[in-house]
Formats: structure tokens, sequence, C-alpha cells
């Protein structure tokens, strides 16, 4: 308090706030920013702040003495994100600024969980003007809004069960599956693989049919989930595939750079053995865009090193 009074220019509104949490500091504030574009954009962080807060009194005064026309959708939303959802601070901001400034409140309160909020919201505001983003994000945070599903027609994309599966929110997946017709995408399994949820990957492979490429041993492997990397090795048949591009160079550098001699059994027979994996993941996965290619090379280098160890014995 003390470094403020005594030096009120070095401070701006935003850094008053953050440091003292005091509406009373602001209030001694002397020397506003003369920018209009940065005036604008430190309300907005100032706002965004107390509202995060709960900080009704100093949001009041923020809007009494600095607001300009529609600048508190900042706050709004962010008062939408809170925990709870501050409810209290959006009922009190409503009248003051246009309808349009809650429409990002409107997401944020879906991905949220705040029920209570969209209710609200839909009440006040004619015509509310709800997107598909709204269930995508309620899907995304793991909240089963039914009100949203039985009240609104806007609907939601394959979004919505990408990112459930993405964060783990099973129940989520199971009743977007049972209730919608959106769908998923390929990118519900490989995000699931690729953070660790061994459930939500194995649930996607008994009930849809979308199915994953290789991406998802890679994330799956990359981070360091190896109960996800074996199950779709086994489940999926990825696994030789995976391995067979990626052997690729390794046996180029054994042409070069090694005897044949030197080269075991075992590694032999794990070539052989992703040939025929290839042929049979390429044809049930009709992925030829990428099969024809890397087959090609991959035969093509099996059969400089079966020559190279005929002629080297």
């Amino acid at each position: 308090m003390n470094a403020f009074v005594n030096n009120p220019p070095k401070w701006s509104l935003l850094e008053t706030y953050e440091y003292t949490k005091s509406l009373h500091c602001m209030r001694l504030l002397k020397i506003p920013a003369t920018e209009q574009l940065y005036r604008d954009w430190e309300f907005d962080e100032v706002t965004t702040l107390t509202a995060s807060r709960g900080d009704l009194h100093a949001l009041a005064w923020l809007a009494e003495r600095y607001l300009p026309d529609g600048r508190l959708a900042a706050a709004a939303n962010a008062a939408a994100r809170t925990k709870d959802g501050d409810l209290e601070f959006l009922q009190w901001a409503y009248p003051q600024v246009p309808a349009y400034t809650f429409l990002e409140a409107v997401a944020s309160s879906a991905g949220g969980g705040h029920l209570e909020v969209l209710k609200w919201l839909s009440e006040v505001i004619d015509e509310l003007p709800l997107t598909a983003e709204c269930i995508d994000q309620a899907a995304s945070g793991g909240h089963l809004e039914v009100w949203l599903h039985d009240n609104r027609a806007e609907g939601c994309t394959i979004s919505a069960m990408n990112r459930a599966a993405e964060n783990d929110h099973l129940e989520v997946v199971k009743w977007m599956h049972a209730m919608r017709n959106e769908g998923c995408s390929v990118s519900a399994m490989e995000k699931a693989a690729g953070n660790g949820h061994l459930e939500i990957v194995k649930w996607l492979h008994l009930h849809r049919s979308e199915g994953c490429t290789e991406r998802a041993m890679d994330w799956a492997a990359q981070g360091g989930h190896l109960d996800v990397v074996k199950w779709l090795h086994v489940n999926r048949m990825l696994g030789s595939f995976v391995i067979a591009s990626a052997l690729v160079p390794q046996i180029a550098k054994i042409i070069k750079t090694k005897s044949a001699k030197d080269v075991s059994d075992k590694f032999q027979v794990l070539y052989i053995t992703d040939v025929a994996m290839l042929f049979v993941y390429g044809y049930g996965e009709s992925l030829w865009p990428i099969y024809i290619p890397a087959t090609a090379e991959f035969l093509t280098r099996v059969s400089m090193l079966v020559a190279k160890i005929y002629f080297d014995r």
C-alpha cells in the first residue's frame, strides 16, 4: 500500500489490482493509460482478473469509471469459466452492456458445466445464439448436459466425442454414442491413445467403426504409455506396420555399414513377419496411399538385405 501511495504514476490499473487486490488502491490511481487500444486491453485484463476472483465491488467501480461500450465481454467470459460459474456477476452485468457481450460466456459456461448459468442466459436473452460449440465444450469438460440436448436444436460436431475421448470422459463418449448422431473421427482413438486412456481406446474399438491410423501407436509411445502400445499392437494390427516403416532406414544402414553375417536370425524373422503383416494391414484397412509406397520401399530394402546375406555367406 505504501509503495503505491508514494509512487502512483508507475503503477498501471492492472498491476494495482493484481498486486494489492484492493479497490481502494485502484481508486487512488490518478493517471490512467491515454492510448485507447492499450486502455481497452488493460480494462479487459483487470476486469477478467476481478471477475475470476468474484470481486463484484471492484468490478462495479471499474465499470462506472472506465467502461467502454461492450467491454465487459472478457469479464463475463471469465465469470462463466470460474469453478462454480459466477451467476451473481453475470446478473449484475447484464443490464449494463449489450447482449452480444455474453456470447463467449455461453460457450464458457457450457464448458464448465454451469447449467444454471446456461438456463438463466437462455431465459433473459431472446433467441439466445447458442452454437454447436456449446455441446462440444460441455463434452470436452466431461459434462453430460442433457438440458442442451433436450432444449436446444443447435446440435454439436464430431469434436464433441473427439474431445471427450481425448480428455478421458468415457461416460460422455457413451452418451454421445447413444444419444447423438454426429459420431467421431479417427482423432478420438488417436488422442485417447496419446494420453494413455486405454479404456477409452478399448471402448471405441468395440463400439465405433472409425478406427485409427498409425498415429495412435506413435503418440502412445511418445507419451510412454506401454500398456496402450501393447494393446494396439495386438488388437489393431498397427504394430507391425509401424515397426516395418520405422525399420526401413535401419535396414539401409545395415546394408551400407554392417556385414549381413551380424544380422541375427531373430532380426531376419522380424522382417519376414512384417512383410506379411504389411500386406494384411494394407488390405484390411484400405490405406493404399500410405501402404503402397511404404511397402515398396520396405520390400526393396529387404530384398537387398537378403541378397547381401546370400552373397556374404
